[in-house]
């Protein structure tokens, strides 16, 4: 990489560089694949990384107008997708991780926190191939190439071992982690849609004494992606009813839920329907270990496809946000006059909100 080509900080500022606290870090709020850039592509936030100088600009400028103040990177990012609908290239870094580090520095200098994928996170745990086999094997000695190739970035940005890993690989990766990064790093779990605990056995993950001494700082929450049409046995959003039930494990019991009041959902325990009371419910799956929860991904499989425009992702995040979640990935709740400051016209104009949307009130 032409490191020449690395800003010095452009709209991040000229001065010394503050450390953020750990809670600072653990507060994401991100736009990770909810926005759209000057020349129309959708910002996928990893793949800043693959772009020149002014576009660069461009994303730091859009994701901070939208709320954000975590940036979402990776030291390897592709889009894998039989559409090969994505149009910037994909790269792996760890060739040049003194280049990769150096732009991670530059959004650091542009006001971000970094939220980092050390890998892709791809394949059967079970596999010897699989990208969490090669974190096992590999992830210590990168995390310390990291470190050598330039400032120390570990008390700077969030880290976690991959996107949407097999649930099988947490048990060994999460403690893996932890040795890579040492305890002063802040780290994060993030898993594949609905899951909320990984073991699949109500809440045993989150309260496993390795898991609770490897001190998970942030859950990133996968809910089911908000695709408008798809409803429920009670003629209700399904991504809501996701976001509603998981709300009941994923917050402290009694947490504010406001947007969830009068939801229809069905008791196991009773094979009834019942009506939820706006507050959550329970049980409370994050035990001892209690995480961070972030809401962090439900537009982007859509949004990236150009199903919806951004009027409805943040008709989503403030459904979300009702639904007792304060912390986002993708795609902040903002007030109502920000499509306008920002222009976000063009991008309704070509991929709009769906009439079923519009017709629901989100």
């Amino acid at each position: 990489m032409n490191l020449a080509l690395v800003s010095g900080g452009g709209g991040g500022g000229t001065g010394p560089r503050v450390k953020p606290t750990r809670e600072q870090i653990r507060n994401v709020q991100a736009n990770f694949c909810n926005l759209t850039d000057m020349h129309g592509r959708v910002i996928f936030a990893p793949f800043i990384m693959s772009l020149g100088l002014e576009d660069r600009e461009d994303w730091y400028a859009r994701m901070r107008a939208a709320g954000a103040t975590h940036i979402t990177l990776a030291v390897r990012y592709f889009y894998h997708s039989s559409e090969n609908i994505y149009p910037i290239p994909g790269k792996d870094w760890r060739s040049d991780l003194p280049g990769w580090v150096a732009l991670v520095w530059e959004a650091i200098d542009h006001g971000f926190i970094p939220e980092i994928a050390l890998t892709e996170g791809d394949g059967d745990f079970a596999d010897p191939n699989s990208q969490t086999q090669w974190f096992m094997r590999h992830g210590v000695e990168l995390m310390r190439q990291i470190r050598a190739a330039g400032d120390d970035l570990t008390e700077w940005c969030l880290w976690r071992y991959g996107w949407e890993p097999d649930p099988v690989s947490c048990q060994s990766c999460i403690p893996k982690l932890r040795e890579a990064c040492g305890p002063t790093a802040a780290i994060a779990l993030h898993l594949q849609v609905d899951y909320v605990d990984p073991s699949g056995d109500g809440n045993a993950f989150w309260n496993d004494p390795a898991i609770i001494a490897a001190a998970v700082d942030v859950f990133l929450y996968q809910n089911k992606e908000c695709d408008p049409p798809a409803l429920d046995e009670y003629g209700q959003p399904l991504w809501e009813n996701s976001a509603v039930q998981n709300a009941d494990r994923l917050l402290p019991t009694g947490t504010p839920m406001p947007g969830a009041r009068g939801h229809l959902y069905y008791d196991k325990p009773s094979n009834s329907t019942k009506s939820h009371p706006g507050v959550a419910q329970g049980p409370f799956y994050m035990g001892p270990s209690n995480p961070t929860v972030i809401f962090f991904e439900v537009a982007a499989y859509h949004y990236i496809r150009h199903h919806f425009g951004d009027g409805y992702v943040q008709q989503v995040a403030h459904r979300a946000q009702a639904f007792g979640f304060t912390k986002f990935g993708n795609g902040v709740p903002m007030p109502a006059a920000y499509l306008a400051q920002v222009g976000a016209g063009a991008r309704l104009a070509r991929g709009g909100d769906p009439p079923a949307a519009r017709q629901r009130g989100l």
